[in-house]
């Protein structure tokens, strides 16, 4: 996995700029409008580079190793990962003191003896996006952490009493009865 990651073109540019580079730096700060301590911790920085062309508001890496390459954009979307991304950048944003998103990309490494690894950038609507979200989820901690709620449920969260109708139990049980054949199957089905 390391060999097909410093084997790729791309890394290899990135290395050329190894003195502004910092991997894995806890970083803390205040959320402005919730006052909440926050922390994040980005797999790999290049701190902004005054007058670069394309590294002037720096750039964020993050790893993430997947079962399948070709389903890269599926697990964007599952793990909500425009969410992480959003949240990396304002931590940046933080720590170097600058008004600017940096560059974000993510570098897929799939798990396959073939190692095959995939960049991908981010549009600002994807960011905007997990800005948004976070904002909700922030929101939605500081009234649980003021109002004492350590479930994280307020009210209107609460999970609501599954009601079945008597023909939704009775096709459940038939589905079962079917599966039970012999003394043998029922003990199994008690196991489960």
């Amino acid at each position: 996995m390391v060999d097909a990651i410093k084997n790729n073109a791309y890394y290899n540019k990135l290395m050329k700029y190894k003195e502004h580079i910092i991997t894995e730096l806890p970083i803390l700060w205040v959320d402005d409008e919730t006052g909440l301590q926050l922390k994040a911790k980005p797999d790999f920085m290049i701190a902004p580079i005054k007058g670069h062309n394309v590294l002037s508001n720096g750039l964020i890496v993050d790893l993430k190793t997947i079962a399948d390459i070709d389903k890269y954009q599926t697990a964007i979307i599952n793990y909500k990962y425009y969410s992480q991304a959003s949240f990396y950048c304002e931590a940046f944003k933080q720590h170097f003191n600058t008004t600017e998103k940096p560059h974000y990309l993510n570098l897929f490494i799939e798990k396959k003896i073939s190692c095959h690894i995939m960049w991908n950038s981010w549009p600002d609507y994807l960011l905007e996006i997990g800005d948004r979200l976070n904002r909700i989820r922030l929101s939605k901690l500081k009234k649980c952490l003021d109002n004492d709620i350590s479930n994280g449920l307020d009210d209107e969260d609460k999970p609501v009493e599954l009601k079945l109708d008597f023909w939704q139990i009775k096709k459940y049980f038939d589905g079962l009865t079917q599966l039970i054949n012999t003394p043998q199957d029922f003990q199994l089905l008690r196991q489960r």
